[in-house]
């Protein structure tokens, strides 16, 4: 073989792998469920509230629940719950919520997500129940489609909305 054609040889294997890696690259998923839906498992546990007395979780507690999200989320959890725009609009909203006497305890039930590792993106539809810190139930299971972004390497929550059931 010449040394301009082994040179052929050589670059034409070097490509077909850089290629390989690209394509085995973008389809993995960018990160394992766990580090995708963190920020709705830890908000789930952050929006926990011991037994005590009712009433508002206040604006310090609001605010961070919010830090949860992008800048510019949306949130829309359906009634009775106002939807909220903007992280400063999400941090009055939560820290209005009302909490009952018995606390209150937000709990996934289940989750589905994809991820778009070129656009560091992710979708996940997710179920949630609220019940009382006793058990006994605040509102009955319901499910999400949540859109998260990736920030300087941390998932942040993007937008809220019901699912939208398949017919």
């Amino acid at each position: 073989m010449t040394r301009a054609r082994l040179l052929r040889v050589a670059l034409s294997l070097a490509v077909g792998a850089a290629g390989a890696i690209a394509v085995f690259w973008l389809l993995l998923p960018a990160s394992d469920e766990s580090e995708v839906l963190a920020p709705v498992r830890e908000l789930a546990r952050a929006a926990a509230v011991d037994a005590g007395t009712p009433g508002p979780l206040g604006a310090a507690r609001g605010a961070r629940l919010a830090a949860f999200f992008t800048a510019e989320a949306s949130v829309d959890l359906s009634p009775p719950f106002a939807p909220a725009v903007g992280r400063d609009a999400l941090a009055a909203a939560a820290g209005g919520l009302s909490v009952p006497a018995g606390g209150l305890r937000i709990t996934l039930l289940e989750a589905d997500e994809s991820v778009d590792r070129r656009l560091l993106l992710a979708n996940a539809t997710v179920t949630l129940r609220a019940t009382s810190a006793d058990g006994r139930e605040v509102w009955g299971e319901r499910t999400y489609d949540v859109a998260l972004r990736q920030r300087d390497g941390v998932w942040l929550i993007n937008d809220v909305r019901p699912a939208v059931r398949a017919r």
